[in-house]
């Protein structure tokens, strides 16, 4: 751990403030002004409303559709009603045969193979909603499950 004196001397380097440090100091104490423990006292509030500010705009799960199923050959439009800025969104997609099968996104992306079509894919995605296609001969993606998180 860290020596109070070792931090105080790292926050005050980071906040651009000089403090004074005697040179032949043996006990390693810092002797700080009060303009100084001020000007500290406002770096740690600024830093900590940034650290507070980055906690509440981190990664967060704002829509699960459960697991949908999809027709082969349509659009599913699913009303997801996240809202905000739709670039600061990831999101998220598996899909499988049925509630037993196993979940994969190896369906992920419509392949048209000759006159077939195969697999599953999203789209038109708005603040509101989200479309999902099924190619018309998939077998794999009967259900769809999409998740939406926020940064």
């Amino acid at each position: 751990m860290r020596s109070t004196t070792a931090m105080l001397l790292a926050l005050a380097a980071c906040a651009g403030i000089a403090l004074a440090h005697p040179a032949g100091s043996q006990d390693g104490r810092v002797e700080v002004s009060r303009g100084e423990l001020e000007a500290l006292r406002a770096e740690v509030t600024r830093l900590s409303g940034a650290v507070a500010e980055l906690d509440a705009a981190g990664p967060s799960l704002a829509y699960d559709s459960g697991w949908v199923v999809v027709t082969e050959g349509e659009n599913t439009w699913l009303n997801h009603n996240v809202g905000g800025e739709v670039g600061r969104y990831i999101v998220l997609c598996e899909s499988r045969p049925d509630l037993t099968g196993p979940i994969s996104s190896a369906g992920f992306g419509v392949d048209n193979t000759g006159s077939a079509q195969y697999g599953f894919d999203w789209h038109s995605l708005t603040d509101t909603s989200i479309a999902i296609y099924r190619g018309a001969d998939d077998v794999g993606a009967r259900m769809v499950r999409i998740r939406i998180v926020t940064y």
